[in-house]
């Protein structure tokens, strides 16, 4: 593997990582270390937030969280959020969003320093797949940076901050192969209007209908899970697909993927998985990226994301011989598409147990009510929006033959990736994915692109 060093961090220059503390009351659970304490009568809950703005010469920045603290006026820390091994996020595949890191209490008062602690390891990928391994800090595993500002928590009311990855301010010394990092505080006004979306994994509390259910976090905290129109249940245990909550069932370990809501508590849902009974979270490996190849059972992913390790390399092989699909099929499967695979990493081979193709609808005989229409794929230029229905040029299709250069495209229940509705404005490229009736596309996915993507 190639190894390239870098003489600055120019290359970043465009990107802000912010992390949103949004805390929000609640009588759940949380944490404190040192001689920290909570009151559930005096306390909110902050849920932690991860963002990131997109760099156009660098698509991959791989870092783990491993904790946040913050400190009150008199000296006492409380835990926001702490995995030993870590946190993993591609900082690039945040760009105009915001990840839902953790959700906890924290006690009223005010808190003058936040402590983040990171993996000591940070690597780099440029767009030709050469990439650099480098430091925070030239011994130990962790790197700790203290961070001031000034927040007041309320009882009972809700409040929100942001820790700035400032990397314009990074710095990088080739002869100790050290990068220098820079965070600052933000306040509520500058964080707040920031979209964000939710992994959650945690228990089923109980089901309430046929499209809500509450699910309790693993620090005792309660949210409330929507399925939306497009949401798409998959038992890991039986293979099962549903567009309901018939196969949700109370004390089941869940992993729920959609919009979070921080001012009700509520995520709407893309995905929600049940996973394996007796599988720890921390045994799972999990990879997002594209499709670069197809070899029998055998499948390139150029990784953007994962969860619980870091690739060492841009390029990974899976072996999907043993794996389900809960989102489309095996015989859909195409070089290009963004797909997400579950299974076990053994640092050389993925063996996945469950594929996801985004955009797609569950496989049929999986599906108790099957759709009837086919996966599409498209990419083109907004050229009218009018209500729900999207008018775009068209630049790019697949799993179709559109009948003009022209197609019309609802998004009434679509899904949106580094952006929002708002962004669907006239001029704006996007990619589409979603089902085809003949006349007229129904989105699941929006995502918004970039130039180098058309």
């Amino acid at each position: 593997m190639k190894r390239k060093i870098l003489q600055s961090l120019e290359w970043i220059a465009a990107l802000s990582l912010l992390m949103s503390m949004i805390v929000l009351y609640s009588c759940g659970g949380g944490g404190s270390s040192g001689t920290g304490s909570s009151n559930p009568d005096t306390s909110g809950n902050v849920s932690l937030i991860v963002t990131d703005d997109l760099n156009t010469n660098y698509f991959k920045a791989w870092v783990r969280i491993q904790r946040v603290t913050a400190v009150s006026q008199d000296g006492k820390e409380f835990l926001l959020f702490e995995e030993p091994t870590g946190r993993v996020f591609n900082l690039l595949e945040l760009s105009g969003i915001g990840s839902l890191l953790s959700t906890s209490e924290l006690p009223a008062g005010t808190y003058n320093l936040f402590r983040v602690t990171l993996s000591n390891d940070i690597t780099l990928v440029d767009k030709n797949n050469i990439t650099t391994n480098a430091k925070f800090a030239a011994q130990g595993s962790q790197y700790t940076i203290d961070v001031s500002g000034s927040l007041t928590v309320s009882a009972n009311q809700k409040t929100s901050f942001g820790l700035d990855f400032d990397t314009k301010q990074f710095n990088y010394n080739p002869q100790t192969g050290l990068v220098s990092a820079v965070i600052i505080f933000k306040s509520e006004n500058e964080i707040r209007s920031l979209p964000s979306y939710a992994e959650i994994k945690g228990y089923v509390a109980n089901v309430t209908s046929s499209n809500t259910f509450n699910i309790t976090l693993y620090n005792g905290t309660a949210l409330t899970v929507l399925l939306g129109p497009n949401a798409v249940v998959f038992d890991e245990n039986t293979g099962m697909s549903a567009t309901n909550t018939s196969l949700i069932k109370q004390d089941q370990r869940v992993d729920v993927y959609g919009d979070y809501n921080q001012a009700s508590l509520t995520i709407n849902t893309v995905s929600v998985k049940i996973e394996k009974s007796g599988q720890g979270i921390a045994q799972a490996a999990k990879a997002e990226g594209f499709v670069k190849s197809i070899n029998g059972n055998t499948i390139t992913l150029d990784v953007r994301k994962t969860e619980y390790f870091v690739p060492q390399v841009s390029i990974i092989a899976a072996d999907i011989s043993g794996a389900i699909f809960s989102k489309g099929s095996a015989s859909i499967l195409a070089v290009g598409q963004w797909i997400e695979i579950k299974g076990t990493w053994d640092g050389t081979l993925f063996r996945a147990n469950v594929v996801e193709i985004e955009g797609a609808p569950a496989n049929p005989p999986q599906n108790p009510n099957p759709p009837q229409n086919p996966y599409v794929e498209v990419k083109g230029y907004i050229q009218n929006v009018n209500g729900d229905i999207v008018t775009m040029s068209i630049t790019k299709y697949e799993h179709f033959t559109p009948p003009s250069a022209m197609l019309e495209v609802n998004v009434s229940t679509a899904f949106y990736k580094h952006g929002s509705r708002a962004n669907l404005i006239n001029g704006a490229y996007v990619e589409i994915k979603g089902s085809w009736n003949g006349s007229r596309v129904t989105a699941s996915i929006v995502e918004f692109k970039s130039y180098d993507d058309h």
